[in-house]
C-alpha cells in the first residue's frame, strides 16, 4: 500500500481474484497432437496444467509417456508421486536411512508410499490417529503425533534424517537436527526438474506399481467432482473435438472504432490495458485468448468481448 496506494493495491487485488485456474493436480489422457504421435497415453504435471477439462495443451516438459501396463488413474497421480521423488531427492538421504513424513494428507500418503517402497525407513506423523494407522499400512516402520517431532530431531535418534514436511510449519528448535523439504507446488515449478520427476513416477508405474489401489481414491465424474468427500480422480468424457473458440455474443459494429483482439489476459492486462480500452470509445473489444480457457472466458464476460480462444494461431 505504501509504494503503489490503497487504489492501486485493491485493483490488483481484484485482478488476482479473478484471475482463476482450473482446479486439479495432475493429469493422464490420451495424446491428440505432437510429441510421439496420436494415441500415446501420457501422464503431466505442471503449475495450472492439471485441469479437470476435457482437453489440455502443455509443453513437452510436462509429459511423459504412460507405462502400457499402467492405469490412467495411476497416471492422474503424477504431481503427487513426482513431488514426492523430487523432495526425497532433495532430502540427499543414503540409501536406506531414515525419512520423517509430517502430514498424512494425500500427499503425506503419497511420500509414505514413495519413500518406503524405495528402501527407506519411514516415520510418519501426524495428528490423527486414523491416519497414522493407515501409514503404517502403507509401510511407516514408526508413526508418531506430530508434536513428537521437535524432540525426535532434538534426539539422537533423529540426528542425520530428513523430513518431509506435507503440512504445518517446521518447529524453529535449534537443537533439531535433520534436513528438512516442504511437499509443495513449488517442486513442480522447475520444467527439467519436473520432467525428471515425472520420468522416475512412470518408471515406478512400469515396474507394477499401482499407487491407486494402495491409496485407495475414489473415481467421480466431473458432474458430481463438487459433491466429493476428501481427495479423488476426476474422470471426464471429453467431446469428439476439442472447442477452441467459444462465442459469447455477436460480433459488435466497429462504426469506426479499432477492433482488438488481446492475446494474453494477466493480472497486467486486467489492471490497465483491458479497462484503458473499455473507456476509450474508439476502440471495440471482440475477442480474449488465453492458455487458460477458464480464465478467457472469465475476462471476455467481464469486459465485453464477443469471443473467447486458446488458438492465437
Amino acid at each position: 500500500i505504501a509504494q503503489a496506494g490503497l487504489r492501486n493495491t485493491l485493483a490488483f487485488a481484484r485482478a488476482a481474484r479473478a484471475d482463476l485456474r482450473p482446479s486439479g493436480f495432475s493429469a493422464s489422457g490420451t495424446l491428440m497432437e505432437d510429441g510421439g504421435g496420436p494415441g500415446l497415453p501420457v501422464l503431466c504435471a505442471g503449475p495450472g496444467l492439471g485441469a479437470h477439462a476435457e482437453y489440455l495443451v502443455a509443453s513437452v516438459d510436462q509429459v511423459v509417456p504412460l507405462p502400457l501396463s499402467a492405469t490412467a488413474k495411476a497416471g492422474a497421480l503424477a504431481a503427487l508421486g513426482a513431488g514426492a521423488l523430487l523432495a526425497l531427492d532433495r532430502l540427499e538421504v543414503a540409501q536406506s536411512g531414515r525419512v520423517v513424513v509430517v502430514g498424512l494428507g494425500i500427499w503425506g500418503r503419497m511420500a509414505v508410499l514413495v519413500v518406503s517402497r524405495l528402501g527407506y525407513e519411514v516415520v510418519a506423523m501426524d495428528g490423527r490417529d486414523e491416519r497414522l494407522a493407515g501409514a503404517r499400512a502403507h509401510g511407516a516402520k514408526e508413526t508418531a503425533p506430530s508434536a513428537s517431532l521437535p524432540a525426535l530431531l532434538g534426539s539422537g535418534s533423529g540426528g542425520g534424517c530428513g523430513v518431509l514436511l506435507a503440512a504445518g510449519s517446521f518447529p524453529s528448535d535449534p537443537g533439531a537436527r535433520g534436513k528438512v523439504v516442504p511437499l509443495d507446488g513449488e517442486l513442480l515449478t522447475d520444467g527439467e526438474r519436473l520432467r525428471r520427476g515425472l520420468r522416475q513416477f512412470a518408471d515406478q508405474l512400469a515396474q507394477g506399481w499401482a499407487p491407486e489401489e494402495e491409496l485407495g481414491l475414489p473415481t467421480v465424474q466431473f458432474a458430481d467432482a463438487a459433491g466429493a468427500r476428501g481427495p479423488a480422480v476426476v474422470e471426464m468424457a471429453p467431446p469428439a473435438r476439442p472447442l477452441r473458440r467459444l462465442d459469447l455474443s455477436p460480433v459488435p459494429s466497429s462504426r469506426g472504432a479499432i477492433t482488438v483482439g488481446l492475446a494474453g489476459c494477466g493480472t497486467f492486462a486486467k489492471l490497465h490495458h483491458l479497462p484503458n480500452l473499455a473507456r476509450d470509445p474508439g476502440f471495440r473489444l471482440v475477442g480474449i485468448a488465453s492458455r487458460s480457457a477458464l480464465n478467457a472466458l472469465v475476462v471476455a464476460r467481464s469486459f465485453g468481448a464477443a469471443y473467447c480462444t486458446t488458438d492465437i494461431g
